[in-house]
């Protein structure tokens, strides 16, 4: 008997072993959210575009394979011949130099055939509409012929696709003006219809392109729709100004001029309605609802911290009657860190949480010296606030110093990714008086798990550039990008981190103005990004390179307003029928 064990010592053995029920219950709670805000984003991206579904349907299978997200690195040199005519055009300088190449030969071309000798005969009408005819059934081999090579580079995050469309237009717009000019058949009004009927089909094929692209932008892929949109209506105005005037003519005047506004106003919302600092502060103030509970109160506490540290003041009376309601009842500890760290917890409201203590006895476990701190989002408040209220002791500090450099350690190399928990421990030490950000083995450690997390390879559908949650996952996370951008101000930027991909990543679309929370969170990401001192501000070069789109189509705008303005308006012939697809 005198062999046996004491029950104590037993338990104080197997204590290290025990489930944390505070980690366990935060886990599953963390899990829950994860899963119904997925759902709920994937409702809201299938109706905010109802192309997806249509144009899903387009793509092969084997591009669906979990490989998508990855890329194949192959040497240039062993590339076949297509390959390297797809990689030498998917260059930016090339393209554009090629493109303006194009552009100067399309305009001198044009000219040439508006300067020819125009046909006086009776016949002008048949025979021009023989031609219209003609040249729009063999152009109807175009569009079949793009849609091939589109699915086999669409997923790439190239231009090429779009060079080739802008390319084949062009050519097909320059081929049927020297054709009328030749025969001397030239007439603004039927010039002018074809080219608007362009203009409008590939403005509709730009916004599929739109939904597979996920290349490296730093504007609104709208614009491209919305230039081409804007094009076909101001060219169908000037062409209204050919008219007698007369009640039909002010009709169709006051009915483009409102398509021209509906087209800006709702494709250039970015431009006019930007989210910059007012309308954040207004988002921020009016949260009076967490749609999802502490995932809503994270995206919340983004730029509401962005906010506050750039001095700007806030009423936040609706917050904090909101997390009133929370204290009352559930207490979700990840809300109460989020108020924590934004401020908006009141030294008096400790004394109403239940049990503030047992978190406290938690960290202070001397069982778990030197171990990570399992779920510190749970215990991210106590921390907080106990050092407000001066409740720490020296050697109390110096155990919780020892877990928190565990905590990050852990973060660093664990293969589910730690961001978030790296950043609560990080800003967790510079409360309580020990950072850590300048020893330089943890900086250069973290900042090659930073450069791990980011993704820069081409998922469908989706922006690239930003960091994974985690690092079995291909995809950008929001909030983790966000992370890892806080993260850079403690630890300075990795000089191996892809600026530009990051930027593309933050981006403002046209969709911004129907999710303000989300686009609340990119835009303060995105300031605190550039405010960083290793991040060098954008040049004009830097939007030439990576807007081809846009530029493409400015450039084929202007080309169908030069080749339509230079031709001569005959009403003998304007009764023409346009023929369309």
């Amino acid at each position: 008997m005198n062999d046996l064990i004491d029950e104590q010592e037993l338990r104080d053995a197997m204590q290290p072993l025990r489930i944390d029920p505070l980690a366990f219950e935060a886990s599953v709670r963390r899990k829950l959210e994860e899963i119904t805000l997925q759902k709920a984003e994937s409702t809201i991206r299938f109706s905010d575009s109802p192309w997806l579904e249509v144009a899903a349907s387009m793509v092969p299978l084997s591009l669906l394979s979990k490989t998508t997200g990855s890329s194949v690195i192959v040497p240039f040199g062993k590339a076949s011949l297509g390959y390297k005519l797809v990689g030498y055009a998917a260059l930016p300088v090339l393209s554009i130099l090629v493109m303006l190449g194009a552009t100067l030969l399309a305009v001198f071309r044009i000219r040439k055939a508006q300067l020819s000798p125009q046909s006086d005969s009776p016949d002008a009408a048949q025979q021009q509409s023989a031609i219209l005819i003609k040249w729009w059934t063999g152009l109807g081999l175009i569009p079949s012929g793009f849609s091939f090579i589109a699915l086999v580079v669409f997923l790439m995050g190239y231009t090429f696709p779009v060079f080739i469309f802008f390319a084949v237009s062009g050519i097909a717009m320059v081929t049927l003006i020297s054709r009328l000019g030749h025969a001397g058949l030239l007439d603004r009004q039927s010039v002018g219809g074809v080219l608007i009927s362009s203009l409008m089909s590939m403005a509709g094929i730009s916004h599929i392109y739109n939904i597979f692209n996920s290349g490296c932008h730093l504007l609104d892929q709208q614009f491209v729709m919305m230039i081409l949109w804007l094009a076909a209506i101001f060219l169908g105005m000037l062409l209204t100004f050919d008219k007698s005037p007369g009640l039909h003519t002010v009709a169709m005047m006051t009915v483009q001029i409102s398509a021209a506004v509906l087209v800006f106003g709702f494709f250039g919302q970015s431009i006019w309605n930007p989210m910059n600092t007012e309308r954040m502060k207004h988002y921020v103030e009016s949260f009076d609802k967490a749609r999802f509970s502490s995932v809503t109160w994270q995206s919340w506490a983004v730029p509401t911290a962005w906010l506050r540290e750039s001095g700007v003041k806030l009423d936040l009376s609706k917050p904090r009657a909101l997390l009133e309601s929370e204290i009352a009842g559930e207490q979700n500890p990840f809300i109460l860190g989020v108020a924590s760290r934004t401020g908006l917890l009141e030294p008096d409201d400790f004394s109403r949480i239940r049990d503030p203590f047992q978190r406290r006895k938690r960290l202070l476990d001397r069982y778990a010296h030197d171990q990570s701190i399992s779920s510190i989002e749970q215990v991210e408040f106590a921390i907080r606030e106990l050092v407000r209220l001066n409740q720490w002791t020296p050697g109390e500090l110096d155990l919780l110093e020892s877990r928190l450099l565990a905590t990050i350690r852990d973060a660093m190399t664990s293969k589910y990714g730690g961001l978030d928990e790296a950043l609560i421990a990080t800003e967790s030490l510079q409360a309580i008086g020990r950072p850590c950000s300048n020893d330089p083995s943890i900086r250069q450690q973290m900042q090659q798990t930073i450069v791990a997390m980011q993704r820069t390879g081409v998922r469908l559908g989706g922006r690239n550039g930003g960091f994974a949650k985690y690092h079995s996952s291909p995809q950008s996370d929001l909030l983790t990008t966000s992370t890892a951008i806080e993260l850079m101000e403690h630890y300075g930027v990795p000089p191996e981190l892809n600026l530009i991909a990051i930027r593309s990543f933050l981006r403002p679309e046209m969709v911004d103005s129907f999710r303000s929370d989300l686009a609340a969170v990119r835009a303060a990401t995105k300031m605190r990004f550039e405010n960083l001192p290793q991040v060098p501000p954008l040049t004009f070069w830097d939007y030439i390179r990576h807007e081809p789109s846009i530029l493409m189509a400015l450039v084929f705008a202007a080309l169908c307003f030069f080749a339509t303005l230079g031709c001569p308006y005959r009403p003998q012939i304007d009764h023409i029928a346009k023929p369309a697809f």
